[in-house]
């Protein structure tokens, strides 16, 4: 109830926060969206939406009269946490998809989403220039945006069917964005840059292919090659819980995104790689973990075969890194923020007012958010992304059906991919990943829910499907 009654303060000051232009816009969605929504409130419809524009659409078209603001995931995001808020009003739950006490998603969310609104209030009571002011605003959009995108799956997905179909399209929607990046590595063609919608422009980001080295480092219809990665990384974990608990036709969405991953030419990749592969491996059985090895070991020798020399330019990567003026901008990075942070520690100099055409880019968003939102706001990150981790690891602990526990462990593995690759760069500021990063916490979320506590043996599926040969 307290949770509830704090959420309801929470939407009455984005009431009063926000610009007329966001409201409005997020308004007209969520009657869009509520239109979409069946009589039950199966509001899983939202979310697919979500996923699909996030896939398809290019990250840096917007409305160019909201500017960043007007992104299709950001509009739609305002949306779901508009429906989440309807359905909470009208309470019309259907009890039997309900656990009762405290849910721990919810709760740590609410516990980021104050830390941001207080680092914003810092932010509101220091002198600032528009730039920062405009920049708060937007910064506070795309946080009510992103928790509101949480909690529509959270709170509201009402079976594990519909739960399997977010993390199908969650899935497809990788797999059409590694797809996209494929064709502008081998052939050069951008088809993001080529797509264009009704009222919407480009507002900025980076160029869809760049080049590093001998290679194409392409970003797909993502804003960035790094970020493009990092994408790959946490969409294959459930790709993987789909190629093993549902149908083995979704090794093809496995292979599509691995032979992607390589092409972000980038090092970010690396530690997501390896932070998923030290959560998903060793929970797998022996068999499994011998056949992930072999197959690993067949894929960095098709990888090598067919496209010379990318692996080793990967390697370069960090063979070369005490010489790399990236890396050794990064490490100047912790000089030079301290003057920020000592202005205000605790609760920083208020989120997203940071902005790196003025000050520095900060390749670290751990470090971003210490600057932004203080000691406060980063332990909230911190325990927002370990403390779903955690609820992800007592569900799986908490019933022996085999499928909810892998997607449980899949869903882990996808934090620890966001975890470790939140040290080497802004996460947060990139919108494809930070959608991605709600969207599995969500998920965590309406797993907690739906699956019951009580007799581990028992799981609200009655029997695990199993993988078909075809």
């Amino acid at each position: 109830m307290l949770l509830s009654a704090a959420m309801m303060l929470v939407a009455v000051m984005a009431t009063a926060l926000l610009p007329t232009e966001a409201l409005l816009a997020a308004f007209g969605l969520l009657i869009v969206g509520a239109g979409l929504v069946r009589s039950h409130h199966d509001t899983t419809l939202m979310i697919l939406l979500l996923l699909t524009v996030m896939a398809v659409v290019p990250a840096p078209l917007a409305i160019p009269e909201l500017g960043s603001l007007g992104t299709p995931t950001t509009l739609i995001g305002l949306a779901a946490g508009g429906l989440w808020f309807v359905s909470w009003a009208w309470s019309r739950r259907e009890a039997e998809t309900l656990v009762e006490g405290h849910r721990p998603i919810p709760i740590l969310l609410g516990i980021w989403l104050a830390s941001v609104l207080a680092s914003f209030a810092v932010a509101s009571m220091r002198a600032k220039d528009g730039l920062e002011a405009s920049a708060a605003d937007r910064g506070v959009v795309t946080v009510l945006a992103a928790v509101g995108i949480a909690l529509l799956i959270a709170e509201t997905v009402p079976t594990r069917e519909r739960l399997d179909a977010i993390i199908r399209v969650v899935v497809l929607a990788g797999s059409i964005v590694a797809l996209v990046g494929i064709l502008q590595f081998t052939t050069g063609v951008d088809l993001a840059a080529d797509v264009r919608l009704p009222g919407f422009e480009r507002v900025g980001g980076a160029l869809s292919v760049t080049e590093r080295s001998i290679f194409r480092r392409v970003a797909g219809t993502t804003l960035h090659p790094i970020e493009f990665g990092v994408v790959m990384c946490l969409c294959i974990p459930p790709a993987l819980h789909l190629a093993m608990h549902h149908s083995r036709r979704w090794f093809l969405a496995v292979a599509v995104m691995g032979l992607a991953l390589p092409m972000s030419v980038s090092r970010t990749a690396v530690p997501g790689v390896v932070a998923a592969a030290i959560v998903l491996v060793p929970a797998w059985p022996r068999k499994v973990r011998r056949r992930f090895l072999l197959g690993a070991a067949g894929y960095l020798v098709a990888v090598r075969l067919f496209i010379p020399g990318l692996l080793g330019t990967i390697r370069a990567l960090f063979v070369d890194a005490p010489t790399d003026p990236s890396i050794n901008s990064r490490e100047s990075d912790y000089e030079f923020v301290s003057r920020f942070v000592g202005e205000s520690p605790m609760l920083g100099r208020g989120f997203s007012t940071f902005i790196p055409t003025r000050y520095d880019f900060l390749d670290n968003q751990y470090l971003l958010s210490l600057v932004e939102t203080g000691v406060v706001g980063l332990l909230a990150l911190l325990t927002l992304i370990v403390g779903g981790m955690v609820t992800a690891a007592s569900v799986r602990g908490r019933t022996d059906n085999e499928v909810d526990r892998d997607l449980a462990q899949a869903l882990m593995a996808s934090l620890a991919v966001v975890a470790a690759t939140s040290a080497a760069y802004d996460y947060l500021s990139f919108p494809t990943t930070r959608v991605l990063m709600f969207v599995v916490l969500g998920c965590v979320g309406a797993l907690w829910r739906l699956v019951p506590r009580g007799d581990p043996a028992t799981s609200v599926n009655d029997s695990p499907p199993v993988a078909d040969e075809g």
